[in-house]
């Protein structure tokens, strides 16, 4: 008697033999729509990657794999001009970390001297893992340290830089040169047989070259990940690279406040119409941004109170004046002796009187 085994009818999704021979997996999801798992060589891993899928579903852990399908840099874009929150200079910022670093051609070197090009941008929302990643930090921590060092150099090498030194060597050996203008070749050549040149090597590159403006980006990339786990695209954030936002901190060396005495040299140093600002920063934490957007109104000159209200930005076009970097910055702090003379003399010689608040 011959017995005839009849194949057991799929619980869960189901499995065709497609013309190459190959295996397609498909299911539907929890809103009803049927979703194309892939295709598979054979029959059994088919029927293992449903079993995860279902495993998934059944403890709340499965996520559609296709509404991550949209490019990272897309995305990206669409999020920081829909933002209402970020502040002007914020989202210039964001728009550079993007055109720059995250949706923008990047080398990666690997062993060997394997040399190749990555685009995260130009890459899935879903397809994005912790590797991927990884790669892309190590990549961008690689080109903005030879940007530092490039950018070093030619601080370093500048004509202006060339001609301060010229200058200082002048004043030194009592050879007359005006403030401003040309210098005259006699000078400078009599510079250059002097060994001027040679003083002119810059100074080692600075131990955090780099770092801060990697950490930017990675902290941008993860606001933006963290947005698309929010809106569904994706289950969770792959960005996991360790201290990775706060690299720039980690590198800084710690600031040593000036003393009065310091402080007092510097402002002398700087032009009549500035001095007053040096005081005032080092008596008040403002932000050079915040200092420079202050008005006679703002300042009380019988309390020491100033109110900190707006901020001097940097735009593509320039600059102007914002509301400031967040809610926080718009604040009233108090400046004391010798600062508060300082700012009360300025303003009798270079602001127009008008009433105080």
């Amino acid at each position: 008697m011959t017995r005839t085994t009849r194949r057991r009818r799929r619980q869960f999704g189901s499995i065709r033999k497609l013309r190459s021979g190959r295996h397609q997996a498909r299911y539907r999801a929890p809103d009803g729509e049927m979703l194309t798992l892939g295709t598979y060589a054979t029959r059994t891993e088919a029927d293992e990657a449903l079993a995860l899928v279902q495993a998934s579903m059944a403890t709340g852990t499965w996520h559609d794999r296709s509404k991550g399908e949209r490019p990272l840099g897309d995305y990206a874009e669409d999020l920081v001009d829909s933002r209402t929150d970020l502040a002007p200079g914020t989202r210039e910022l964001y728009r550079r970390l993007l055109r720059e670093w995250v949706d923008a051609p990047l080398t990666v070197r690997g062993g060997r001297g394997q040399v190749r090009v990555i685009n995260l941008g130009a890459r899935r929302i879903g397809d994005l893992t912790p590797p991927d990643i990884r790669e892309w930090h190590g990549a961008v921590h690689a080109e903005a340290l030879r940007r530092a060092e490039a950018r070093h150099r030619r601080a370093h090498t500048s004509q202006k830089r060339i001609n301060q030194a010229i200058r200082s060597w002048a004043a030194e050996q009592r050879i007359a040169v005006k403030a401003t203008g040309r210098i005259p070749a006699a000078v400078r050549e009599a510079w250059e047989r002097s060994g001027g040149p040679a003083t002119m090597a810059p100074p080692a590159l600075p131990p955090n070259a780099g770092e801060t403006e990697t950490a930017h980006a990675y902290r941008f990339l993860r606001m933006v990940l963290a947005h698309a786990t929010e809106d569904g695209l994706i289950p969770a954030n792959p960005c996991k690279v360790k201290n990775a936002g706060q690299a720039d901190e980690r590198a800084r060396s710690e600031r040593v406040p000036a003393t009065p005495s310091e402080i007092a040299v510097i402002a002398q140093h700087m032009p009549e119409r500035y001095r007053a600002a040096v005081w005032v920063a080092a008596f008040s934490g403002l932000r050079a941004g915040e200092l420079f957007a202050l008005q006679r109104k703002h300042f009380n000159p019988h309390t020491g109170e100033i109110r900190v209200v707006r901020a001097l930005e940097r735009s593509g076009t320039g600059r102007r004046f914002g509301p400031g970097k967040s809610r926080a910055a718009r604040r009233t702090v108090t400046i004391g002796e010798p600062a508060l003379s300082h700012l009360i003399g300025h303003l009798q010689h270079f602001t127009q009187q008008t009433r105080t608040p």
